[in-house]
Order: structure tokens, then C-alpha cells, then sequence
């Protein structure tokens, strides 16, 4: 029985392993890296190129040239991703409603440099029409508009960034957090984010969105 149960245990052990490994595992475009945090180049002209670069340039509302996509692996910021998604999923009937391509823009290149190294931080979030929080536009148009890193060769560069919605309500002024749902089976809990559809979503915790590529355009 000793040993039945040391087998159980066992057992136990290694699916929860399994469980673990699966749920941080990267996306299936990533390739093989050697530091924690690497950018890889996307070829032009691939699937995963198109994927990208399509909705982008059709929500750009004016004709661009692309002058490079990279894909931004950073594997210790897309673990703390991974299980934030989880947890969205687990308050959402196993739907983290995740929002594969928003858009998100830094004027400054130290600022974007931080977020791509260190993920997205709430301590420097400014107010505005939805709250205190991190904003996402669901079209490149709106980043474009004066959100996005210009360069001296007049350039631009734009992320583009997994988030994990989850379940939303309408943003405002002075929003620190998500409000509190509703409804006689609320029970005291929180949104996940806050919205200003059909423009943005807003989340205000820092492991909740993912910067998977960087774009560089011209238009």
C-alpha cells in the first residue's frame, strides 16, 4: 500500500507538471532562443507575417510601407502572461475572452524599451477617458494618431499585443481598478477590465497583456 500510494503521488506529481508545462508553454511561432528575452525577425511574405502586418495595414486607414516585423520573445514576462490568462479563464467559464492583436504606442524610447523588457507598468498609467489604467485600441489608426514612437527618418514603431480582456464594463475618469459587477450573483466580484468600445480596452494589471510584436512602418 506503501508503494501504491508513492505511485499515486508520483502520478499526481507529474501530471501536475504536465498541467504547468502546458499552460505557460509560448505560442507556436516562437523559435528556439538562448537568452530570456530575444527578437526574432518575421519573414515577410509568411503566414505569420500576414497574419500580422494585414489587419494592421487595413486598420491603418492610409497606405504604409512596413519596414520590419519583429517578434518579441521574452519568456519570463510570457509565463506571468500565461497564468494571468489562466486565471481570467477560471472567472470566465474557462474564456479569457484573450484579444490576440490590440495596439499599443510609446512616444518615448526608453519607455517602449521597459515595456518589452519588463512588461507593462501600472506605476506610470496616466488617466483618461476610461481610468487609471494600461490602454489597448482595437484599430493601429488610433495608436497612429499621435501615440506611437516617431524616429528622426520619420519612421514609426507600434506594438502589437496579446491581452486578456475577460469580462469588461464601461471605463470612466478616476477608475484605479475595474468597478464591481452587479446582479444578485455578483457576490462582490470585479470586472477584469474596462472598455470604451469600439475604440479600447483598458486593463489595470501589468501581467494581463503580452507586447508580441514590434512593427516598424512609414506612411
Amino acid at each position: 500500500p506503501a508503494a501504491a500510494g508513492a505511485a499515486d503521488g508520483g502520478d499526481q506529481l507529474t501530471r501536475g507538471v504536465s498541467f504547468a508545462t502546458g499552460l505557460l508553454a509560448p505560442p507556436d511561432t516562437w523559435e528556439p532562443q538562448t537568452q530570456p528575452l530575444q527578437y526574432f525577425d518575421v519573414k515577410e511574405g509568411s503566414a505569420e507575417y500576414k497574419a500580422v502586418v494585414g489587419p494592421f495595414q487595413k486598420k491603418l486607414n492610409c497606405k504604409s510601407t512596413i519596414i520590419s516585423v519583429r517578434r518579441i520573445q521574452n519568456e519570463p514576462l510570457w509565463k506571468f502572461y500565461a497564468l494571468t490568462r489562466y486565471r481570467v479563464a477560471q472567472r470566465n467559464k474557462g474564456d479569457a475572452n484573450e484579444q490576440p492583436q490590440l495596439y499599443h504606442g510609446c512616444r518615448v524610447r526608453q519607455n517602449l524599451d521597459s515595456i518589452i523588457e519588463y512588461g507593462f507598468d501600472m506605476r506610470v498609467a496616466r488617466d483618461g477617458l476610461a481610468g487609471l489604467g494600461i490602454y489597448f485600441a482595437l484599430s493601429s489608426s488610433y495608436s497612429n494618431c499621435g501615440y506611437v514612437l516617431q524616429n528622426p527618418d520619420k519612421s514609426k514603431e507600434m506594438l502589437v499585443c496579446r491581452v486578456a480582456v475577460g469580462s469588461h464594463t464601461q471605463g470612466k475618469h478616476g477608475m484605479k481598478r475595474p468597478p464591481a459587477k452587479t446582479g444578485k450573483n455578483a457576490n462582490g466580484e470585479l470586472y477584469d477590465s474596462v472598455s470604451r468600445l469600439p475604440q479600447m480596452y483598458v486593463v489595470f494589471d501589468n501581467s494581463q497583456a503580452y507586447p508580441e510584436y514590434l512593427i516598424k512602418y512609414r506612411h
